[in-house]
């Protein structure tokens, strides 16, 4: 499954401000920037993601540098003014989703972590697809650590690593759970293959 992301827009033409106080990846607020409801709307989604980090992106006509300070300071990760050059914001909300997704790597596996990979399960089993997910296990990897060292533990996990990455593609979801746990979501035709791999 690719990074995907919620956004609080219809579509990045509309600009329709987001219409539920679900956590999102990333949300678009096109509200007049330095407005009391944005500011109030910035502030109720960090208060309702305190465990998650959202990118949001304010969205406004106006160009006044006290809008965009009011704006940022409210929670605003960015701001853009319209008129708004499609190729900068797409850039600018990929930028934003990048670091989402690199702040919540595993730096040992360089695999997404057990906060990411369970909101990547439930982004996936509230859509519509036909999807199929695996927990994958090492068993006895306690036993070979303690045995073999933590170097030598980590590096079966990076090669495990490489070698599920190996049967799986760029649709397919990858992440970890634990120490030697992974989830895999995939689709329900290629799921037998990569558990008989």
């Amino acid at each position: 499954m690719k990074n995907r992301a919620d956004f609080g827009a219809e579509d990045a033409a509309g600009l329709a401000p987001c219409k539920d106080d679900k956590p999102k990846d990333a949300d678009i607020l096109p509200f007049q920037a330095g407005s009391y409801k944005c500011v109030m709307l910035n502030k109720k989604i960090r208060a309702l993601t305190y465990n998650m980090r959202p990118g949001i992106v304010a969205v406004s006509k106006s160009e006044d540098v006290q809008d965009r300070l009011n704006a940022l300071q409210s929670g605003a990760d960015d701001f853009i003014s319209e008129p708004v050059i499609n190729e900068e914001f797409v850039m600018r909300i990929k930028a934003h989703l990048r670091r989402e997704f690199e702040s919540n790597l595993d730096m040992k596996k360089l695999l997404p972590n057990k906060n990411y990979s369970l909101r990547a399960l439930k982004r996936i089993v509230k859509t519509k697809e036909n999807w199929a997910s695996m927990l994958v296990t090492i068993d006895n990897f306690e036993n070979y650590k303690e045995a073999y060292t933590e170097l030598a533990s980590d590096k079966l996990i990076q090669t495990f690593c490489a070698i599920i990455q190996s049967a799986l593609n760029e649709n397919d979801y990858l992440g970890a759970i634990s120490d030697n746990e992974f989830l895999i979501i995939t689709d329900i035709y290629k799921a037998d293959k990569i558990a008989n791999y």
